[in-house]
This record gives C-alpha cells, sequence and structure tokens, in this order.
C-alpha cells in the first residue's frame, strides 16, 4: 500500500482507497507501514511565510518532523514531489485594519532560497540545484510536464529525463526520490512510482481504466458507504475549519500578552474599535500617539507599548507627552475636549504572565500627576474577554477608562 503524505486532502479524493492512504503533512502514519510513501509539497498552499524574508514556511515543523520519519525508516520507499512555479507568499502583517499577505513570488525567482528551505527542513539535497524551464517527458501514453528540472545529478541517479533528453525530472537523492513532474491523476502517480521503484511491483500489470466499471461482490455497497463517509468527514472538516479559524482568533487577541511595536498597535487598535464601534481606518498619526478615539464625552489619547522590562516613568512621560500635544493644539484651535491618556502596555513581555511584577507605586503617582491611566494588556483583554461575553458594555468600559487614573484594577467577571 502507498502512503500519500499532502497539505491538499482534497486532490486526491478520486484515488483508489484500496491502494491509497492519504495523510495530513501533519497527522501521517509511520513510513514503515508502507511499501512507499510520497511527499507532495507541491500544493501552493503550503508555501506561506508570515516573516518578512523568504526563507521559510509557517509549516516548517511539518517537514522536520517529515525528516525525522525519512531518517528513521528502515525500509520504506520516499518520493518528493516537488512544486510547479507557483506563487510563494510572505510578509503577514496588519495593511490598515487587515492582516495579510503582501509580498509574492514566484519559485523560479527564489530557486535559491526554495533549495535552502528543502535542505533546512526536509531533505539534504547537497549540490543539487534547480533550473527553470518548462519541459515534458513521453512515454507510452503518458505526457507528464514540469517547470523545473534537476543539476548537478550523477548520471547514475537519474531516473527519468524530459523528452529533450537533457533534463533531469526524476532523481535518486539518497534515501529519496525526488521528482518535478506534475502529477495530477492516479495513473500518472503509479506510472511513475512503478519506473522509479520497481521492485515494489513485481511486475503486476497496471490496471486499466476500465476495470474501475467493473462491479464485483459487495463492490457498490461499499462504494456506497464511502461516499456517505466522505460527506461526513467533509461537514467535520468543515466545522473543523469553523473553530481552527476561531482558535486563530483568539489567538491574535491573546497576542496583545506578548507583542511590540506596530503589531501590538494594530490588534490593540482593532479590539478598541469592536468594543466601542469605532471607525478607526481612518485614523492619521498627527500627534505621534498610536491611536485615538473620540466620543460623545471623552476623547482618549492611546499610546501603546511592549516592554521587556519594568514599566519605567521615562516610559510614563513619553505616554503623557503626546496627551499634552494634543491638548496645546486644541488649545491653539479654541477646542475644549475632556482628554484622557490610555497607555495600553504589556510589561515583561517575554515573561510567563503569572510571573510580571506588579507595577511600581512611583511610576503610579507619575501617571496620577499626569491624568493617564496605564492598562496592562492582562488587565484589557480580561475586560475584552467580559465585553465578548456580554458580561460588560461598552458604556461600563468607556466609565472605567474615564474616570480611573494611576493603575486600573479590574476583576473578571
Amino acid at each position: 500500500m502507498i502512503q500519500i503524505i499532502t497539505n491538499n486532502i482534497k486532490k486526491y479524493e478520486e484515488f483508489s482507497k484500496s491502494e491509497f492512504l492519504i495523510s495530513k503533512i501533519d497527522e501521517f502514519q509511520s513510513f514503515d507501514n508502507y511499501d512507499i510513501t510520497i511527499i507532495d509539497i507541491s500544493d501552493e498552499n503550503l508555501w506561506y511565510y508570515k516573516g518578512n524574508n523568504n526563507n521559510s514556511i509557517n509549516q516548517y515543523m511539518d517537514l522536520r518532523s517529515i525528516r525525522e520519519a525519512i531518517l528513521k525508516s528502515k525500509k520504506s520507499n520516499v518520493l518528493v514531489v516537488f512544486p510547479q512555479n507557483i506563487q510563494y507568499h510572505y510578509y503577514y502583517h496588519y495593511v490598515g485594519n487587515v492582516q495579510k499577505y503582501t509580498e509574492v513570488k514566484k519559485i523560479k525567482d527564489m530557486q535559491k532560497d526554495f533549495i535552502e528551505i528543502i535542505n533546512s527542513n526536509l531533505i539534504n539535497m547537497n549540490f543539487i540545484s534547480l533550473n527553470f524551464g518548462k519541459s515534458y517527458t513521453k512515454e507510452k501514453s503518458y505526457k507528464l510536464t514540469a517547470d523545473f528540472s534537476f543539476c548537478n545529478v550523477e548520471n547514475n541517479d537519474v531516473i527519468l529525463k524530459a523528452e529533450n533528453g537533457n533534463d533531469a525530472v526524476v532523481i535518486k537523492n539518497g534515501k529519496t526520490v525526488l521528482t518535478t513532474l506534475k502529477l495530477s491523476t492516479e495513473q500518472e502517480t503509479i506510472f511513475l512510482l512503478r519506473k522509479s521503484f520497481q521492485d515494489c511491483f513485481e511486475n503486476k500489470s497496471l490496471a486499466p481504466e476500465w476495470i474501475k466499471e467493473v462491479q464485483f461482490y459487495t463492490d457498490e455497497k461499499c462504494k456506497e458507504e464511502i461516499l456517505e463517509l466522505d460527506k461526513k468527514i467533509k461537514e467535520l472538516n468543515g466545522q473543523k475549519d469553523i473553530l481552527e479559524n476561531i482558535l486563530n482568533e483568539n489567538a491574535e487577541y491573546k497576542s496583545i500578552l506578548y507583542e511590540t511595536g506596530e503589531i501590538l498597535a494594530k490588534q490593540i487598535n482593532k479590539m478598541f474599535s469592536e468594543i466601542f464601534e469605532y471607525d478607526i481606518s481612518q485614523f492619521k498619526d498627527t500627534f505621534e500617539e498610536d491611536c485615538l478615539i473620540k466620543l460623545d464625552d471623552v476623547t482618549f489619547v492611546i499610546e501603546t507599548k511592549g516592554l521587556n522590562n519594568e514599566i519605567s516613568g521615562h516610559n510614563i512621560s513619553d505616554a503623557c507627552n503626546h496627551l499634552i500635544i494634543y491638548e496645546d493644539k486644541l488649545e491653539e484651535e479654541n477646542k475644549t475636549e475632556n482628554a484622557k491618556c490610555l497607555f495600553i502596555v504589556a510589561y515583561e513581555r517575554k515573561k510567563n504572565i503569572q510571573e510580571r511584577v506588579k507595577i511600581k507605586e512611583r511610576v503610579e503617582k507619575i501617571a496620577k500627576a499626569n491624568n493617564t491611566l496605564i492598562v496592562d494588556t492582562r488587565i484589557f483583554l480580561n475586560i475584552f474577554e467580559d465585553f465578548l461575553n456580554k458580561k460588560i458594555t461598552k458604556d461600563e468600559i468607556k466609565k472605567i477608562f474615564k474616570n480611573d487614573i494611576g493603575v486600573l484594577e479590574y476583576n473578571k467577571k
């Protein structure tokens, strides 16, 4: 039997379930349970990275788990299916109020980085590199295409070349076989496996397409039950996706406990906009504050900060300066507002939240003297959770932020 490890289960829905087991990239079976394991890294959804460079992928730990499985396997034959010239997406950050990937490259434009990702996380390709150039390989009734071929390969390690007789598209690499061919169907996959691992097939004839139409014994009943199970699996996967999306959103909220800089500011602003139903998309950092929220009877000048250490008096002074600048501007324009500084801070952000020290009294006095409320992000997260659970209203939250100064104390409801 053959195991296929993939990031795209749907691609293999039509494959024979008696011949293939399809495993998710993070939930695969032991390689030695199978004669052959195919590692399909061709799906574009695998090639995403939240960092601001193109030297890794989000699921790099899944690839490393596969690498360990390859190294520990005693008997399984392994085929790695490389991607075509797909898009690689990276640099996930806020653009306005929305987080998204803003940078895209084609694999051909980052070949060295692509190989480095493979070398660092999946297999050691030694001196093997890729060469971009579309080709096709025709053998018997099969015509398979490839966007890349392998370079710097010993002749003895070449299993299959393209029709042009030059481009190596299937090669041996230590314990694994690598291919740049695009595999779309079960028949194409079996053809390539026969070519790569001849000893596994004992000269069996390749099953013709028409054999699938021949019904025998419990075939029809089994197929019907499989269809029903597939429907249930699809429904359950949909429910799972919803729950995973909720968990991801919760993780974004919880990130205020350790984030810093623009990412922290954007997340805090998003949460404020949800509480006060306030459109912050038009906010411009005129006075260097991180956010400005004007309500009917109070204006919150908001400064956010992620600190590795405790809060210092200097941090409070910096936050207060934004309030002073704003009030000076109001005075110049002969305007009057009840302005208040909120200093939302994740201090000692690298420590467990249970290990963080209490804010010093001296710091609290400075805040009180400057009409500033220090809001620990742990406290802000508790308030926001109570808001989501409808245990506190936006008016009650406004009242807390408006009336309190110094260090905010809040008991979760």
